[in-house]
């Protein structure tokens, strides 16, 4: 997905991971605000992301296919 349809679903409550991001890692919105799996506020997220890897890349966080620890359950 696309950082535009991304950013489309964290607004919608969607937490999300990238394939630069390792297993377990992935970030939410509340509220306007970005926050990561340790819920983690992340300032100024998008300043950071703004490169061409960022532009692809994202799709929507399944707890039991990205956590290593919950893969065998």
């Amino acid at each position: 997905m696309t950082k535009d349809e991304a950013i489309a679903q964290l607004e919608l409550g969607q937490k999300l991971t990238h394939t630069y991001f390792i297993a377990g890692e992935f970030i939410y919105m509340i509220d306007g605000k970005i926050f990561d799996e340790d819920d983690v506020e992340l300032n100024d997220f998008w300043n950071f992301r703004h490169d061409n890897g960022f532009q692809e890349g994202w799709g929507i966080y399944d707890t039991v296919s990205n956590d290593p620890f919950l893969k065998n359950f």
